[in-house]
């Protein structure tokens, strides 16, 4: 998603669903960009951003290669950078966006727990 192969201005609705955060914060910063490039003019955005709350930013056995970016040494997404956010970042990304929606929601599912936000934007 760092360069998208679309017209700018060519979508009315962008779904980035549990992906966008699977980069450090320069190359979020950039999928941001082309998320906004490539919504037309009113234009909504349906995006997932991991939390600084989920307990995989705070497992030890991840390794950190930035601020607020780690990469997962276990389990399926092991070797992938994950990008956490907490409001205020996610304010500062979608700052060229009218925020509609915006949850902060903990996940459950088999003994693993995981914390995201959920967002709709309006490129205005």
């Amino acid at each position: 998603m760092l360069t998208l192969p679309y017209v700018s201005g060519g979508f009315d609705c962008v779904l980035a669903w549990h992906v966008i955060y699977h980069s450090d914060r320069a190359g979020v910063e950039q999928v941001m960009a082309e998320i906004g490039r490539v919504l037309a003019g009113k234009g909504e955005a349906y995006l997932t951003f991991n939390s600084l709350c989920s307990p995989a930013f705070h497992d030890p056995s991840n390794r950190r290669i930035g601020e607020n970016t780690v990469i997962k040494t276990n389990g399926i997404e092991a070797g992938i950078p994950h990008y956490f956010v907490d409001e205020p970042e996610i304010r500062r990304l979608m700052s060229g966006f009218e925020i509609l929606r915006l949850k902060h929601v903990e996940e459950i599912w088999d003994s693993r727990r995981s914390r995201h936000y959920f967002v709709l934007g309006r490129k205005p």
